[in-house]
């Protein structure tokens, strides 16, 4: 569904000179920055729609490549395991969807057995989407927030952390946003596996050494600035809510209990063992306690979007847990987290069975549909359009 408002941007983006303005009074403002090579290259053979999408299809395949290969760069070299937990590594939705059905009346036996049904809002307004289920419906976000994440995860000190990841800003700007606590980590952190140096004077010395260099100043007073400007006036950008007084509503608080059990809380609890220690592993667990309350825009996007870095450590976590051979009990704990990603694979199973049943039946492209309002910005004193934009020649 979400591809019907996709591909209309990407025609525009290629048919229409940039900025792209709507209504004479808005232009595109969104994280286009997958699409960019498409555009180009389409661009170049006459506006070629098609060769387009066909080059977005190479440009995912690149790009999900090369994060299987920084994958199997963390499990040192060992690939058929950690893959295969990443197309399956899922909450438990299918349980929280069994459990709503239970207190709404509803039949269950459909979401169960139909195969094509989308369950990843089991519980409605609440959502960590699989990596499957980003793939499919948030590709555009989703691939280059992998990627970067993972470059990011293997930097040894902070020579290009900041510039790095201000570059994500232009791809993948709710999950930057949820990055945020864990960059400060890791900038802190700087490479040091000992946590006893951590903060010395030396340390300090270091991080700032390594840290403040040219490349990442250009992260911080180019880059970052560049793309606040462009993404400061957008509609949806605008509508900020924190909806922590709805933890007052005992519905509401149950609901939200339920979710952070089954989609992340149980996986948390059986590794808790091994990563009690780690600091990052209560940054993660904080992400995912806060981040469903911070709305921005008209839905669950910020909750979607900004805890995929969190997801993705959450997944380096349970799969280390299973070459872990000094772990106590480690038996009963591989075989409890083998339960619980079995059942969390029933949602990457729907999305891919939902693909390859309708790709049968002959749909290869969404229809496009009305490009609606938090895409775009009001240029009305808006100062990239002001000062940085091309301006349409009368």
């Amino acid at each position: 569904g979400d591809h019907g408002i996709r591909n209309p941007l990407f025609e525009m983006l290629v048919n229409y000179h940039w900025p792209v303005i709507a209504d004479t009074n808005y232009y595109i403002s969104y994280y286009i920055g997958f699409w960019i090579p498409a555009v180009t290259i389409s661009k170049i053979f006459n506006g070629n729609i098609e060769l387009g999408y066909f080059i977005q299809f190479i440009w995912a395949i690149l790009g999900t490549f090369l994060t299987v290969y920084y994958i199997t760069a963390i499990f040192k070299r060992k690939i058929l395991l950690p893959i295969i937990i990443f197309i399956f590594f899922s909450g438990l939705d299918i349980i929280e969807e069994l459990i709503m059905d239970i207190i709404n009346n509803q039949s269950f036996y459909e979401h169960f057995i139909d195969l094509y049904s989308h369950i990843e809002w089991s519980i409605e307004g609440y959502q960590f989407s699989s990596f499957t289920t980003q793939l499919y419906w948030v590709f555009n976000q989703a691939i280059p927030a992998w990627l970067g994440f993972m470059i990011l995860y293997h930097q040894q000190n902070n020579r290009h952390l900041i510039f790095i990841y201000s570059c994500l800003f232009m791809f993948s700007t709710l999950p930057a946003i949820g990055m945020f606590p864990i960059i400060i980590y890791w900038f802190v952190k700087n490479g040091e596996t000992n946590i006893h140096n951590i903060l010395t004077k030396q340390h300090l010395k270091n991080i700032f050494k390594t840290g403040l260099n040219f490349t990442n100043l250009c992260g911080i007073f180019l880059i970052t600035p560049f793309y606040y400007l462009y993404y400061c006036d957008n509609l949806s950008g605008k509508i900020v809510d924190y909806t922590i007084p709805e933890l007052t509503n005992q519905h509401d608080m149950f609901q939200f209990t339920i979710f952070i059990i089954f989609e992340v809380g149980l996986y948390l609890l059986f590794i808790f063992p091994k990563y009690k220690k780690d600091f990052l592993f209560y940054i993660i667990l904080l992400s995912f306690l806060t981040y469903p309350y911070i709305v921005i825009g008209y839905s669950a996007d910020f909750c979607m979007r900004a805890t995929i870095p969190a997801m993705l450590i959450l997944y380096i976590y349970v799969t280390n847990t299973f070459y872990d051979q000094e772990l106590v009990y480690k038996k009963a704990i591989k075989t409890i987290l083998t339960i619980l990603l079995l059942i969390g694979s029933i949602t990457p199973i729907h999305e891919i069975a939902r693909s390859v049943y309708y790709t049968s039946q002959g749909t290869t492209k969404a229809g496009a549909s009305e490009v609606y309002g938090n895409f775009f910005a009001c240029m009305d004193n808006n100062i990239f359009y002001k000062y940085f934009a091309k301006k349409p020649k009368n």
